[in-house]
């Protein structure tokens, strides 16, 4: 709807374990410009799932006013998180299906800090008492 598109345009999402995208690419829908990512996982087919994820991202392109971008991010990798955050700053970090795995949690809320805390301070939001502004809200879902 225009309501929709009104509250999610002009904003920056990622969407960290996008798997096929879907919650990242129904916020591009909305008017959101959005930054997917997933990681390669090891074994002979280690390139299918983001290949999958671009080839989803295409296939839906019409949908979309803003650009959507799909990188490489395994929680935990500092060069990849750091370059994921150079992307930013971001709005709303999404994760949907992320916490299936206990053994990955302290991974994904080291990288949703650091992401969240590179877009506060390049929006100028860190150094403020208390009071002031905060790093983007990180939404997931099991």
């Amino acid at each position: 709807s225009r309501s929709d598109r009104a509250t999610f345009g002009g904003r920056r999402f990622l969407e960290l374990g996008a798997g096929t995208g879907a919650v990242g690419l129904y916020a591009a829908a909305l008017g959101a410009e959005v930054v997917l990512t997933d990681f390669r996982p090891p074994g002979p087919s280690r390139d299918a799932l983001l290949e999958q994820l671009r080839r989803n991202v295409e296939m839906n392109r019409a949908l979309f006013d803003r650009p959507v971008a799909t990188l490489e991010l395994e929680w935990g990798n500092d060069g990849q998180i750091e370059a994921v955050a150079a992307a930013g700053p971001y709005d709303l970090l999404l994760g949907s299906d992320v916490t299936y795995r206990p053994g990955t949690h302290a991974a994904l809320l080291h990288t949703a800090a650091l992401i969240a805390d590179a877009s506060a301070a390049h929006e100028g939001r860190l150094g403020h008492a208390l009071g002031g502004v905060l790093p983007p809200p990180f939404l997931a879902h099991h």
